[in-house]
């Protein structure tokens, strides 16, 4: 079976910057995984505001659950980092969140954020850098042996 996995930063970015490959990839049958590392509780409340500073966090998590049901996402798993804290991340804890993700769904095709992140934003610059760092260490069985057995993924593909 066919399958991808969609590591982000903030709840939305599956939808922006992957949103159309996911669909058309769970359309035709297969399994599409999503990884996103905050709840996006920093960002925009938006004009008029959707809800308050303090319900941003839980307001952003549940449109990331219907967006990811829309465009066909069949696992989903929020990390809980802070929005704009991701670099902060401890390097093993990440690192190792992120190889159990990579076990976990079995990914043919992992797709992040470029080097530079797309459009240079802290976070996205983070994830795409742990991403690849947790892409290498998931194919080692040497890293986490207590998690799943190794698994290498065939390609990474980043974001325009």
């Amino acid at each position: 079976m066919r399958s991808l996995l969609l590591i982000f930063a903030h709840p939305d970015d599956e939808t922006v910057f992957a949103g159309g490959v996911a669909s058309r990839y769970a359309d035709a049958g297969a399994r599409v995984a999503l990884c996103t590392a905050t709840l996006g509780d920093r960002g925009k409340l938006g004009i008029p505001p959707v809800c308050t500073a303090a319900e941003l966090g839980r307001t952003r998590q549940a449109e990331l659950t219907e967006a990811a049901g829309l465009i066909g996402v069949s696992t989903l798993r929020a990390l809980g980092y802070p929005d704009r804290g991701i670099e902060a991340a401890t390097t093993e804890t990440i690192r190792r969140q992120l190889v159990e993700v990579i076990r976990a769904a079995r990914p043919q095709v992992v797709i992040t954020f470029d080097p530079n992140g797309s459009n240079l934003h802290p976070d996205h610059i983070a994830i795409s850098r742990f991403t690849s760092d947790a892409i290498a260490a998931a194919a080692d069985q040497r890293w986490f042996p207590d998690l799943a057995s190794s698994h290498q993924v065939s390609r990474l593909r980043w974001t325009l």
